[in-house]
């Protein structure tokens, strides 16, 4: 018994050791060969990682350990700067996302017929890739596949395929009715987009620095969002009337751009010394990077400034921001290095994530202010009842009727509480000021002035209800954060920024100079980027 035993132990190792290895591995597994880590599932193998410091031309094996190797995964190549060309198996059906990510050094690859998606971000930076074929068998290009390749001047696709097409190198879908890929590193200084055209997708000519001028025509109905990011020779674009869609940042951080036009008959947005708002100008979409005016008054028409809007504005020192204005949108004034001072009117609401993230030069932050309606208490109380109400009329709101008054009756005399004008009887402001009248306050989000190295300090009003993590983040010159003693959510002690019962320290100012600090013994929660 005990030999007949060892005997099927032996044949079972011997039928084990001929088979490929992992496949009594249930389920995923991952293993190693040379150079490639790859995962095993289904007896089928996906690469996931390569050896980062390999430097020269790669042919990927069709097999690896004996496993077919159909994938290359997410992330599989990325930052191999050494690769210079790679040459992919007709095993391959899918190119995952960020697969060859800002390899660098990377000037052709071969993609074989079996392929039949590319992820978003495949080829994204790689900045050496003069040219890519798409073969026939392709039906799905992720987004930004082959955008920031500086170096690409066409995206020639193969004829037979039944999802997408090229022109003169520009990438389409298969009826050309969506724009995709401007290749980066075409040498055409101008661009007639066909009227086939109805969409230009996101990222579509992000970063084609060599283009001065594209016409859109008639048929476009889309822009999609980013799709002229960072195009730093482009002067001028005219926006036709057909146009219904325009995606946030379309033409953010276009150097040179000076001027976007619409076309007065478009029913959806229109332009105003070369900016660009919505039809009815309640909302700033585009602030042009390249316009050289050092100061701008945003137009009282306006409500919400669109995220991005003034994104890398750097030639802008001032920017007034009118007592219409109720949201600034995300990333709105983000690197606008040259903003030396803002006032954000009590209108606001809202001041969206990374804002004024990096406006280095920006040293005065003034939340809660208001513009001047240039009268004074006296004036007003000399007034009869029936002109003050017409005063009153006057103000878009009761808030902003209110604050005025507030403020005017508080550089009069701080110790009066309360005001009742005789007159006819028909407007009795005491009545007014009695009402209760609590608004929703000011939001302050995720890192809105992160990294406003110039910044030296900053006041918190009484108004201001939410502060996201790392709103003053990275401030090296901001020595103090104050908050209003009457805020029923915040506080401050010695210039660092509590919520109100002082159990959460929010933020320690980068440019104090203590080179010791002990947390008050209420603190129960640091919280994130407290002392970045």
């Amino acid at each position: 018994m005990k030999k007949k035993f060892l005997s099927c132990l032996l044949v079972l190792i011997m039928v084990i050791s001929l088979v490929p290895q992992g496949l009594f591995t249930i389920g995923v597994h991952a293993a190693t060969n040379g150079d490639f880590t790859y995962t095993v599932s289904d007896n089928k193998a996906t690469i996931t990682d390569f050896n980062q410091s390999y430097s020269g031309a790669l042919t990927i094996p069709s097999t690896l350990d004996g496993y077919p190797v159909t994938a290359i995964g997410s992330n599989a190549f990325s930052y191999c700067r050494g690769l210079t060309s790679v040459t992919i198996p007709d095993s391959v059906s899918s190119i995952g996302s960020q697969a060859f990510y800002y390899c660098t050094a990377l000037t052709s690859v071969t993609i074989p017929d079996s392929v039949t998606s590319i992820g978003s971000y495949a080829f994204y930076n790689c900045t050496a890739l003069t040219s890519v074929t798409i073969p026939d068998s392709v039906i799905s290009i992720g987004s930004v596949a082959f955008v920031s390749c500086s170096a690409l001047t066409a995206i020639t696709v193969d004829e037979n395929n039944a999802n997408y097409s090229s022109l003169d190198g520009v990438l389409f879908n298969k009826n050309k009715t969506t724009l995709i890929q401007y290749p980066a590193g075409k040498t055409d200084t101008t661009y007639v987009i066909p009227d086939s055209v109805t969409s230009i997708g996101g990222y579509a000519f992000a970063h084609c620095s060599g283009l001065t001028s594209v016409t859109i025509p008639d048929s476009v109905t889309s822009i999609g969002y980013d799709a002229f990011y960072n195009c730093t020779a482009l002067t001028s674009v005219t926006i036709p009337d057909s146009v219904i869609s325009i995606g946030s940042e379309a033409f953010g951080r276009c150097s040179a751009l000076t001027a976007i036009t619409v076309d007065e008959n478009n029913a959806n947005y229109s332009s105003l010394d070369g900016v660009l708002f919505n039809k009815d100008k309640t909302t700033l979409i585009q602030y042009p990077a390249g316009k050289t005016d050092t100061t701008y008054v945003i137009p009282d028409s306006v409500t919400s400034i669109g995220s991005y809007a003034f994104y890398c504005c750097s030639g802008l020192t001032s920017v007034t921001i009118p007592d219409s204005v109720t949201s600034i949108s995300y990333y709105a004034f983000e690197h606008c290095s040259g903003l030396t001072s803002v006032t954000i009117p009590d209108s606001v609401t809202s001041i969206g994530s990374s804002a004024f993230a990096y406006c280095s030069g920006l040293t005065s932050v003034t939340i809660g202010g208001r513009a001047a309606y240039g009268m004074t208490y006296e004036e007003y109380m000399s007034m009869s009842a029936q002109e003050q109400q017409t005063y009153f009329e006057s103000f878009d709101s009761f808030e902003d009727y209110q604050a005025w008054f507030n403020a005017a009756k508080a550089e009069y005399d701080a110790n009066q509480n309360s005001i009742r004008v005789e007159g006819d009887g028909n407007f009795n402001i005491g009545d007014y000021l009695a009402r209760d009248y609590t608004g929703s306050g000011i939001t302050i989000d995720y890192r809105a002035f992160y990294g406003c190295s110039g910044l030296t300090s900053i006041t918190i009003p009484d108004s201001v209800i939410s502060i996201g993590s790392g709103a003053f983040g990275s401030c090296s010159a901001l020595t103090a954060i104050t908050v209003d003693e009457n805020n029923a959510n915040y506080s401050s002690l010695d210039g660092v920024l509590f919520n109100k019962d002082k159990t959460t320290l929010i933020q320690y100012p980068a440019g104090k100079t203590d080179t010791s600090y002990v947390i008050p013994s209420s603190v129960t929660s640091i919280g994130s980027y407290a002392f970045e």
